[in-house]
């Protein structure tokens, strides 16, 4: 049962990337081997009680959460209110993830290079820019919004903080520029934003193959 329970919990950290299960299975591994009352496994006690305090020491995130949060952004977005004061340019805060890229973040960083050369708003001297942008403006606007919002939803089930937070502070910045912050609507979605923005993601899984090394090389000597 020991076995069972330490193999569980190494499939759970190196497959799945799920530090409280597979704390938990070490933790049941850890009690079927006290039961035992076999003094050749203290040293793998030993290693598993380090195993269970390096798990327990990762941040665990409710991704559901803030997946949740994010899709009630997104489907607010049409109903925001434009900012009537023209503020004094207006340039699109999209690039594409630094550093190394994947296959997905280099679909991404196109579609906004996309957005990028769609997305024009000329300012007229001294027109409220709600009176400057027409249907299509707002529509894109609005469309490049949501997108970035998507991002930071993909990038929470993909384990991207980097992606996360690039598409949090653009999503910030657009709602600055574009809409009325002094409507609760706009306030409550930067407050969101900030929040959301301080979440620390998990680091990397620790390695807790020793103590199943250790278990099966007591087996061996049965």
């Amino acid at each position: 049962e020991a076995l069972y329970y330490l193999r569980i919990a190494n499939a759970q950290a190196q497959l799945t990337g799920n530090a409280a299960v597979a704390a938990s299975a070490l933790q049941l591994a850890d009690e079927k081997l006290l039961e035992s009352g076999d003094p050749r496994l203290a040293a793998v006690r030993a290693k598993v009680s380090d195993e269970i305090t390096a798990l327990r020491a990762i941040p665990t995130i409710d991704k559901e959460g803030i997946s949740f949060r994010l899709q009630s952004l997104i489907s607010q977005t049409s109903e925001w209110p434009f900012r009537t004061a023209s503020p004094d340019s207006y340039k699109p805060s999209i690039q594409a993830p630094e550093g190394e890229m994947g296959a997905w973040d280099r679909l991404l960083g196109t579609l906004k290079s996309v957005f990028e050369s769609i997305i024009l708003v000329k300012q007229i001297e001294g027109e409220p820019l709600e009176q400057q942008l027409g249907d299509t403006e707002r529509s894109m606007i609005i469309e490049n919004l949501r997108s970035e919002l998507q991002n930071a939803r993909l990038a929470v089930l993909t384990k991207n903080p980097e992606l996360f937070d690039q598409a949090l502070k653009q999503s910030g910045e657009q709602l600055l520029l574009y809409f009325d912050t002094d409507a609760d609507a706009i306030n409550v979605a930067l407050e969101t934003i900030a929040e959301l923005r301080v979440i620390t993601f998990p680091g990397a899984m620790p390695d807790i193959s020793e103590s199943l090394a250790l278990f099966l090389a007591v087996e061996e000597q049965q």
